[in-house]
């Protein structure tokens, strides 16, 4: 972001000021990922 700030007449910003609206029921950790995953995924659990 500097680099191209120091180089570029057109400055960008270093902040969004957005929030992503599809995280919602995201995992926050990887500690729990293979728990989640083991009843959500994998053979045997598409009906």
């Amino acid at each position: 972001m500097a680099a191209y700030n120091a180089a570029s007449s057109k400055k960008l910003k270093t902040t969004v000021n957005w929030t992503p609206s599809l995280t919602a029921g995201l995992e926050n950790s990887a500690a729990n990922l293979p728990t989640t995953l083991a009843t959500t995924t994998g053979a045997g659990v598409l009906n």
